[in-house]
């Protein structure tokens, strides 16, 4: 079961002894950061056979090094903050259920819009399938801001069902474990057919790190999962590759699958490093959040008023013609950095740092918005290699549904609390959670 010790600062609060890389500060610094140094200095051959221009430099690898300790610096002093929520032990399960069964229904309905064109020409798939290079479902598929955004919701409901695994003792309907072995196959289809790996990652960190967190003990699994993790990855993306990209490429060079599908995983780490590297080159600073505020300008609602934003990201530009348009990713070290300038971009990294910081404390306290939230937060410090995360359209839906749900379950618990006189502790009967701090 879990493994639990008394806060330092708090004699009633219980804190999860997670293992070290679920730390944000600790991930960085002994994952992301010697991952990201490798590839900076050895990866020039990488970037001569995409045919990249190099435009990585010592001094830049310096400054991306720069930001990303900015960023460990800031996790760090962000769990060391207040992180106040409510906890788990408080929540009857009932109340977890209907946000599941709400959330999913919506998640569903999302993914059956996104689904639509093959859902009636399912010729498409089997052409796919069979080895097709001419089918890109990324321009087949309904991708409607607004509409089909809401399947990031699926994140916060995979979420819940593992803490309604690990944490209550209280039966799961089964009609809920029905809905999330479909979402899972919704992912699973939308990772694969789309080229969206990512979308695979967030659903697998939400149900994985609870479990690794609050259920295992200590093991060596345990100890080296990023590195198996990545291992994984690798294994995940060559599947993936071997349908987008090999049936393409196959025929066009005289190397083998195994060597291509390295170095194809490897160019898109490097090259993520070097479009940074190119547009602190070029564009740095631009003084406005272009990269940084892309989801604010592709936010459905200016649409629906009338109101114009421009699209802001210059990278599309600096793609087109200073490198690489299939390898589009900027590089999160540099995001903030090529927006804002040194001073003000690591400033933002500290930030983005402290929030990271402060929902892994939530999270080892068992609060709700931790318990929801931090998964999904932890998948985009993983990445930092090639985006950063936070900035991306596809993490408001889950930042807007994750206050939701607290919102909600706060005003059900007043409710209970004002029909019942006081709430009921729950940690006994529904569920086997340590009393968490909130």
């Amino acid at each position: 079961m879990m493994e639990w010790t008394q806060s330092p600062d708090q004699s009633s609060a219980a804190i999860a002894r997670t293992p070290w890389w679920i730390n944000p500060s600790r991930l960085v610094l002994f994952f992301v950061l010697p991952i990201y140094l490798l590839c900076g200095l050895l990866g020039q051959q990488t970037l001569f056979l995409q045919g990249v221009k190099d435009y990585i430099t010592l001094g830049i690898i310096c400054i991306g090094g720069l930001s990303l300790l900015c960023f460990a610096v800031g996790a760090w002093g962000g769990s060391r903050l207040p992180a106040n929520g409510v906890g788990l032990q408080r929540i009857p399960a009932f109340l977890l259920d209907q946000v599941i069964v709400g959330f999913g229904g919506i998640t569903i309905a999302a993914y059956l819009v996104f689904f639509a064109p093959i859902l009636w020409n399912m010729e498409l798939l089997a052409e796919f399938l069979r080895g097709s290079s001419s089918i890109r479902f990324r321009y087949i598929f309904n991708q409607l801001p607004g509409i089909t955004s809401f399947v990031g919701l699926g994140n916060l409901c995979v979420a819940l069902y593992a803490a309604r695994m690990i944490f209550y003792t209280k039966r799961i309907p089964i009609g809920i474990h029905v809905l999330i072995i479909f979402m899972l196959l919704c992912v699973f289809l939308r990772a694969f057919l789309n080229s969206e790996r990512l979308a695979l990652i967030e659903v697998l960190f939400a149900l994985a790190i609870p479990f690794v967190s609050f259920r295992h003990k200590s093991s060596v699994f345990r100890w080296l999962a990023p590195f198996i993790g990545l291992i994984f990855l690798f294994l995940m993306f060559s599947v993936f590759e071997y349908f987008r990209s090999w049936q393409f490429y196959k025929d066009r060079g005289d190397y083998g699958l195994a060597a291509y599908m390295i170095y194809r995983f490897l160019a898109y780490f490097t090259t993520s490093i070097n479009n940074g590297a190119g547009m602190m080159e070029f564009f740095a600073p631009l003084g406005y959040p272009a990269l940084s505020g892309a989801w604010f300008y592709k936010f459905p609602l200016w649409s629906q008023l009338g109101i114009k934003l421009p699209t802001g990201a210059p990278i599309e530009f600096f793609l087109e013609q200073y490198a690489n348009p299939e390898f589009n990713n900027p590089g999160g070290m540099f995001v903030l950095l090529v927006d804002f300038g040194m001073f003000f971009g690591c400033l933002g990294m500290i930030v983005c740092g402290v929030i990271a910081g402060n929902l892994f404390k939530r999270f080892r306290r068992a609060t709700l918005l931790g318990v929801i939230l931090f998964p999904s937060w932890l998948a985009g410090v993983s990445d930092l290699f090639r985006v950063l995360y936070w900035s991306e359209t596809r993490v408001f839906p889950i930042v807007a549904g994750s206050l939701v749900a607290v919102f909600w379950i706060r005003a059900s618990l007043g409710k209970l609390r004002r029909s019942k006189g006081s709430l009921p502790d729950v940690s006994g009967a529904e569920t086997s959670v340590a009393r968490a701090h909130f």
